[in-house]
C-alpha cells in the first residue's frame, strides 16, 4: 500500500488478528483496487448537482439575498439581516412535494424567460406575505407574524407587486451565468399542484434566511435540474468570479445606464415678459400678454429647472408637442 492510504477499522482489526494468529497478512491493496471499480449510487437520492454546481448556486442565493434584504429594509424602514445561505438537493416528488405542508407556504412558479430553460419555484411563508401586505398599508413592522391562511385578492396584488422586484433580483443574480427575464406564472398553496418538472427529477433548494430583531423567515428558491440543465456547464466558481470581475470593470457604465432611467420634470419656456407688480395686480381672466416669441423661434427646454436643450413648439394630432433640436451646455 502507498503511504497516503488509510486503513479502515475493519482492516485494522483483520491485520491485528492475523498477527496474533500468525496467519497470512491480508492484501488490502487488491481489496482497494476492487472497491475502486465501483462507486456508490443511491437511486432514491441521485445527486445530479455536483459540489461546484451547489457552490455556484449558493453564490447566486447570496447575491439574491443581499439585494432582497436591501429592498426589505427600505420598504419596512427597519434593519433586515441575512444569515449565510445554504443549498441542498432532494428528489422533487418524494422529499419536496410530498413532505411540504399545505396552506403554509406560497409556492410561486417563475418562468426564467429563456428559450432553453424551464421554471423554478420561489417559496415564502404565507404569514410573511400577509405581514408585508399589512406593513405596506401602514401597519407596524416591529412585530412578529404568525397568521397563516390562503391569500385574499388584495394580498395577491401585493405578492405580484413584490415579484416585480424579486424577478429583477433573480435576473441580476443569474446574470453571471445566463441572460434571463423571469416572470411570475402562478402561485399555489398546495405543493401537489406544482408541475414545474418530472416527479423523478432532482431539485436544488437555495435557502435565503433573513431576520430582524422581531422575526426570522426563509425565502427558498427551488431549481429543478431539468430547468437549468442547458447551463450546468456555466455553473462554475471560476465563471461566476470571472463575470463578477467583468461587471466591476463596467461598473461606471452600468451606473450611467441606471441614471438614465431616472425620471425628471421637463418644462418648455415659450417666452418671457417683464411686468411691474402694479401691472400684475390689474390682470384679469382673458387678458393677453404679448411674449414677443415667433412661431419659428427656438424655445428653451428645462430639466429639473436647468436649461438643457432647444426645441420648436408644434402639434401632433390633437396634442401639443415640441420638436427636439439640440442639447445646450450651461
Amino acid at each position: 500500500m502507498s503511504g497516503g492510504d488509510k486503513l479502515s477499522q475493519e482492516q485494522i482489526d483483520a491485520l491485528l488478528k492475523a498477527m496474533q494468529e500468525g496467519a497470512e497478512v491480508p492484501n488490502f491493496e487488491e481489496e482497494i483496487k476492487e472497491e475502486e471499480k465501483f462507486q456508490e449510487y443511491d437511486f432514491n437520492r441521485p445527486e445530479k448537482f455536483g459540489i461546484e454546481h451547489l457552490r455556484s448556486l449558493q453564490t447566486i442565493a447570496s447575491n439574491f439575498g443581499k439585494t432582497f434584504i436591501q429592498n426589505m429594509s427600505a420598504r419596512l424602514r427597519m434593519p433586515v439581516e441575512m444569515e449565510p445561505s445554504t443549498v441542498e438537493q432532494v428528489p422533487f416528488m418524494n422529499e419536496y412535494v410530498e413532505k411540504m405542508p399545505k396552506d403554509y407556504y406560497a409556492y410561486s412558479v417563475v418562468n426564467l424567460g429563456h428559450p432553453e430553460l424551464g421554471e423554478i419555484i420561489v417559496e415564502m411563508d404565507l404569514a410573511f406575505i400577509i405581514y408585508l401586505h399589512e406593513c405596506w398599508l401602514g401597519g407596524d413592522p416591529r412585530r412578529d407574524f404568525q397568521l397563516r391562511r390562503p391569500l385574499t385578492t388584495f394580498e395577491m396584488i401585493t405578492l405580484r407587486n413584490l415579484f416585480v422586484v424579486i424577478n429583477e433580483q433573480l435576473r441580476q443574480a443569474f446574470g453571471n451565468v445566463a441572460d434571463i427575464e423571469p416572470r411570475l406564472v402562478t402561485t399555489e398553496t398546495t405543493p401537489t399542484a406544482l408541475k414545474v418538472t418530472t416527479p423523478s427529477d432532482i431539485i436544488s433548494l437555495l435557502n435565503v434566511n433573513i431576520r430582524t430583531e422581531h422575526w426570522n423567515t426563509t425565502v427558498r428558491i427551488g431549481i429543478p435540474f431539468l430547468s437549468i440543465e442547458p447551463i450546468m456547464d456555466e455553473l462554475t466558481a471560476e465563471n461566476i468570479v470571472e463575470h463578477a470581475s467583468d461587471k466591476r470593470k463596467h461598473y461606471s457604465k452600468e451606473v450611467e445606464q441606471e441614471l438614465k432611467k431616472v425620471k425628471k420634470p421637463v418644462h418648455i419656456s415659450i417666452g418671457e415678459r417683464r411686468m411691474t407688480i402694479a401691472d400684475l395686480q390689474q390682470l384679469e381672466e382673458g387678458d393677453i400678454i404679448p411674449l414677443g416669441t415667433k412661431i419659428t423661434d427656438k424655445l428653451g427646454g428645462y430639466v429639473a429647472g436647468k436649461r438643457k436643450f432647444e426645441c420648436l413648439i408644434g402639434r401632433e394630432g390633437h396634442k401639443k408637442a415640441f420638436l427636439f433640436q439640440n442639447y445646450v451646455e450651461e
